[in-house]
């Protein structure tokens, strides 16, 4: 499957003022840079990679064409900004110049996307049924779903749910700084909210998801590790209720945002990706990432990083 039209022809988020906002109020990145380029304009970050390094970065872009005169001034923009290289991750188009591979994934390249055009009873029907069994246990245990507002309490609930899950499936987590300021950021701008599944009062798994004209996303989630709360399969019914909140609010697309690849039994996203699998939809490919290498001190970096891995400090 490759992306249709719900997926390139509205706004994508890391291309946004919204996105912008929450990079550099969360310091994310060391600055940002809107390049005007023949199709419109484009969003390049440059973050630090550590001992004084710095790269340029183009996520999500959603051009049908970024021709060569486009990337040459991208690339001198992130020359002028002392990047040692550029990466761009875009998410329709393939780029037209020859590059490396990239330094690290900031989108996976695969992704699982559920069709919100169809009837409701049609994408219950898509999933597995022992899916369809979890959410309507959940609802039988009175599991209830409720959108939060990113208040210090709300957050703290997240944060602890949110280490919970690191720990347990041994994920990296971003800073309590970052998630309030994200979760302000589009709430502010009704944009995504908080969701809680609690039972008996509470809170025994969350997500974070991002509504962006015709495309819903579930950016992030957390579940408790307790064994007598999971039993009541919170996480399925939180999905649904995402899920028909895209519905609601006329998105045409569930993004899962990130699986592992089809043939990769050993990824590391193999646990999740089973889990979202059985939702239904389909495995989309998001095209090929590249790297530019803009400086002599990109070699260098990768030969410091090399040696940091043979010998660790």
């Amino acid at each position: 499957m490759t992306f249709e039209t719900p997926y390139f022809s509205s706004d994508s988020f890391w291309q946004s003022a919204l996105w912008k906002e929450i990079l550099i109020s969360s310091h994310q990145v060391d600055s940002t840079e809107s390049i005007h380029i023949s199709n419109g304009s484009i969003l390049l970050e440059i973050r630090s990679i550590g001992m004084g390094f710095f790269w340029g970065f183009v996520i999500g872009s959603l051009f049908d064409s970024l021709n060569e005169i486009d990337i040459q001034k991208i690339i001198c923009i992130a020359r002028w900004k002392k990047c040692i290289f550029l990466q761009i991750e875009p998410l329709f188009w393939e780029i037209a110049l020859p590059g490396k591979m990239p330094y690290r994934h900031f989108l996976e390249p695969y992704t699982r996307l559920i069709d919100l055009k169809k009837p409701e009873s049609e994408i219950l029907s898509e999933m597995h049924e022992k899916w369809r069994y979890n959410i309507r246990l959940a609802e039988k245990r009175w599991v209830k779903t409720q959108w939060a507002l990113p208040t210090s309490e709300n957050l703290r609930i997240w944060m602890d749910l949110l280490w919970e899950t690191t720990s347990r499936d041994r994920f990296a987590q971003n800073s309590e700084k970052y998630y309030q300021i994200f979760l302000e950021k589009i709430a502010y701008k009704n944009t995504g909210w908080l969701l809680f599944a609690s039972f008996e009062w509470k809170v025994i798994a969350a997500g974070i998801f991002v509504f962006l004209k015709k495309q819903a996303i579930y950016y992030y989630g957390a579940s408790t590790s307790d064994r007598e709360f999971r039993k009541h399969m919170a996480p399925y019914l939180l999905q649904w209720e995402a899920i028909q909140e895209g519905k609601r609010r006329g998105c045409e697309i569930y993004d899962f945002l990130g699986v592992a690849a089809p043939w990769d039994q050993k990824s590391h996203l193999q646990g999740v990706s089973d889990f979202k699998e059985k939702f239904g939809g389909e495995v989309c490919t998001l095209p090929e990432k590249t790297l530019f290498p803009l400086s002599w001190k990109y070699r260098l970096f990768i030969c410091i990083r090399s040696l940091k891995k043979i010998f660790p400090l």
